[in-house]
């Protein structure tokens, strides 16, 4: 079997149709249904929680007493606050509709 055999053998197995009406019955019990890709990525992500690091001395030198959000997606992910902060924003701005093409990542 090649490859795109394999291709379509999945798509017809993975397929899920229905109705209009049952669609719209989804989306009345479900936003996530319509809504865009970086909007469904903005939920992955979560919330941000703020952390003030003039509490803690040792993120206190590292931050400069600064609050810093920390996304639960990107827990682990140490040091690259801003950069996560630019990611979201990314994502953000897509959801609204807005143009991210000359947005320039310094």
């Amino acid at each position: 079997m090649n490859i795109l055999e394999k291709i379509k053998t999945n798509y017809s197995t993975a397929s899920n149709e229905m109705t209009v009406s049952e669609y719209l019955d989804l989306c009345k019990e479900d936003a996530t249904a319509y809504a865009k890709p970086a909007e469904r990525i903005l939920q992955a992500i979560g919330e941000p929680e703020f952390v003030d690091t003039r509490e803690d001395p040792v993120l206190s030198r590292i931050f400069s007493n600064k609050k810093i959000k920390v996304y639960p997606a990107f827990r682990e992910f140490y040091g690259m606050e801003s950069t996560i902060e630019q990611i979201v924003s990314y994502f953000r701005h897509s959801a609204q509709g807005l143009e991210e093409k000359n947005r320039s990542f310094t």
